[in-house]
């Protein structure tokens, strides 16, 4: 399936919400709340969030990026050479952003 490619359909299925539960804004869930930021559970919980939201930001940008680079005219399959480009794209898009990492944490 190609949908997957299109920037919209990948962005539109990886950056699902989810939806804050229906009594999360009672006095009592929020004294619930403030005690959980304490939490080393919840601690661990939301820091994992954290990390497959920016995970998700990441996939996104790089189907925005690389489907504009090498797809020109979308139909039903892709050519080789948009083929080839996507995979090219993608792998260098990968490790722009690890070099750009170890580079942070050299500077911290």
């Amino acid at each position: 399936r190609l949908d997957c490619l299109h920037p919209q359909v990948a962005a539109s299925s990886l950056a699902r919400t989810p939806r804050p539960h229906p009594h999360a804004h009672t006095p009592e869930a929020q004294g619930s709340m403030s005690q959980g930021k304490e939490d080393p559970r919840m601690q661990n919980f939301l820091e994992e969030e954290k990390r497959k939201a920016m995970f998700n930001e990441v996939v996104s940008n790089l189907a925005n990026v690389c489907f504009d680079k090498c797809v020109t005219t979308p139909g039903s399959s892709l050519g080789r050479s948009e083929s080839s480009c996507l995979s090219n794209c993608a792998l260098r898009y990968l490790e722009t952003g690890q070099v750009i990492m170890q580079r942070i944490q050299r500077m911290q």
